[in-house]
C-alpha cells in the first residue's frame, strides 16, 4: 500500500469516526454531561422557543422525571421517566418529544399549541428524607 493510499484510508476512517459526533453537535439535540447536584437544591430551567423546545437546566445535574403539561389541563401532557429513577440519569438538553436512551415516556408527546401556556417540571430522586421518592427540583412556564 502506498503512502497516499494509507493517507486516504486514514482520512476515510477519521471521517467515519468523527461524522456522527459532528452531526450530533450540529443537530441542536445534544444532551449535556450530567454534573453533580449540590444537595437537594432547585435548578433553573431554560426553554428554547418553538413547538419542539429544548429543556436545559442549571446546574445540569441528572433528573428522574420531566413533565410538560398545559396549565389549563394538568392531566394531559408529556411525561418522561428515567428507566432507573434512583440513578437520576436524565440529562439537561432534552428536546420535547424525544426520548433519550435512559428514558421512558408514558405516551407519545402531543403537538404543543402556540399561544397555550405550559409548565415544565423536573423531579429528582432523593433518598435522604426517610422516604425514597422523586421530589420537584425545578419548574418553568412557557408559551410556544
Amino acid at each position: 500500500m502506498s503512502c497516499s493510499q494509507r493517507f486516504s484510508l486514514r482520512r476515510l476512517l477519521d471521517v467515519a469516526v468523527l461524522a456522527p459526533v459532528a452531526l450530533a453537535a450540529c443537530s441542536g439535540n445534544s444532551l449535556e454531561p450530567i454534573r453533580p447536584c449540590p444537595g437537594d437544591d432547585w435548578v433553573t430551567i431554560d426553554v428554547s422557543p418553538g413547538t419542539t423546545p429544548r429543556f436545559t437546566w442549571r446546574p445540569a445535574c441528572g433528573m428522574a422525571q420531566l413533565g410538560v403539561v398545559p396549565i389549563a389541563d394538568s392531566f394531559h401532557g408529556w411525561r418522561l421517566y428515567a428507566a432507573d429513577m434512583a440513578e437520576n440519569p436524565l440529562p439537561s438538553g432534552i428536546r420535547y418529544g424525544e426520548v433519550p436512551e435512559m428514558g421512558v415516556e408514558d405516551a407519545p408527546a402531543d403537538t404543543l399549541v402556540p399561544g397555550v401556556v405550559y409548565q415544565v417540571i423536573l423531579l429528582r430522586w432523593l433518598d435522604d428524607r426517610g422516604a425514597n421518592g422523586a421530589y420537584p427540583r425545578g419548574f418553568a412556564y412557557f408559551t410556544p
